[in-house]
């Protein structure tokens, strides 16, 4: 597959424009990424320059794919980012043991803490066996953002990993997740 990227140009702009958006604004902090496969189709992405640089021209080449929407009429481009997030060598496996808290009151979430450090850690139960971690204040509350992938979770001898995956992002999906922890 063939990967160009490009500055917006005033078409662009304006073909945003027609749909509802304000594409001079879109248009800002990010870049037009143009692929043709082996069998000549196209589909065009618009993605923040801060990813590109961060997942690299090779990387987005090399994980998008090409397929036709029969909905749409047309091709589109989707970019999965499982192998980069899922990566050992960018993201070394770390164990952090933790201990128990209590949940949150009306809630499927519980609050756990690693002594080494004295950080705090959301663990917040969905139906599906899948948990999502997240950083805590003292208090439970969120704190910043998700925990990052290959980030394994230790508690009482039951192990829990958080994995990344496109459509959830960072959590300990139905392979990871441990109904023991």
């Amino acid at each position: 597959m063939t990967l160009t990227i490009r500055d917006f140009t005033e078409q662009d702009i304006e073909r945003l424009n027609n749909v509802g958006f304000n594409g001079k604004s879109f248009s800002e902090d990010r870049k037009v990424l143009e692929f043709e496969d082996e069998t000549g189709a196209t589909a065009t992405m618009y993605i923040d320059d801060w990813k590109i640089d961060q997942l690299g021209e090779d990387y987005i080449r090399d994980n998008a794919t090409l397929e036709h929407s029969e909905v749409l009429e047309h091709h589109v481009v989707t970019l999965s980012q499982a192998n980069f997030y899922n990566d050992l060598i960018r993201f070394p496996a770390k164990e952090i043991e933790v201990e128990y808290v209590r949940t949150k009151e009306g809630e499927r979430t519980q609050i756990y803490k690693c002594e080494k450090t004295g950080k705090y850690y959301l663990r917040m139960l969905c139906n599906e066996p899948f948990a999502r971690w997240m950083s805590a204040t003292n208090r439970g509350e969120l704190d910043v953002a998700n925990i990052r992938a290959n980030i394994t979770f230790v508690h009482n001898g039951q192990k829990e990993t958080v994995t990344y995956n496109d459509y959830n992002g960072n959590a300990a999906y139905s392979d990871t997740f441990n109904k023991d922890f």
